[in-house]
């Protein structure tokens, strides 16, 4: 697969809204919160400059959202297009990040309602703690030996 990411721009946010409600609002419900579009909208623009279009063969299928510091990696958000689902691109996007992440700690939630919390796990994340509607999890990334 050949995924690229490529830096969100201020002419994305609409895209991502819709990319958010598509993938997100059924999720968000079943675990009993109702999000108005504003606050969807607040979301999007959260962390945005940390916001990545995945693209497969010139076309946008999702985005990653991750901040970097010196000692770990948070995945902020995942999101795949519905029709791009299930066809590896997310587990890909999750490894790319971890494989790059050398001896640091990818950290990431995700919603309990969510059936991608099972995919994180096969991909080697922990569960090192919950609230109320999600799931906290890590991977501890081995260093690279060249």
């Amino acid at each position: 697969m050949n995924i690229q990411l490529v830096p969100a721009k201020e002419s994305d946010k609409e895209f991502l809204l819709q990319l958010r409600l598509l993938t997100m609002v059924e999720h968000l419900e079943a675990s009993g919160r109702f999000l108005t579009r504003e606050e969807h909208a607040n979301r999007v623009a959260y962390e945005y400059e940390h916001s990545y279009l995945i693209r497969v063969n010139h076309q946008t299928i999702g985005l990653l959202k991750y901040k970097e510091n010196q000692d770990t990696v948070n995945i902020i958000q995942v999101q795949i297009v519905p029709e791009f689902q299930g066809r590896g691109y997310g587990s890909q996007v999750v490894d790319d990040v971890v494989s790059r992440s050398s001896g640091k700690v990818v950290s990431l939630s995700v919603l309990k309602a969510n059936p991608a919390y099972k995919l994180y796990l096969r991909l080697g994340f922990s569960l090192v703690g919950e609230d109320e509607y999600e799931y906290h999890l890590q991977n501890q990334c081995k260093p690279q030996v060249n």
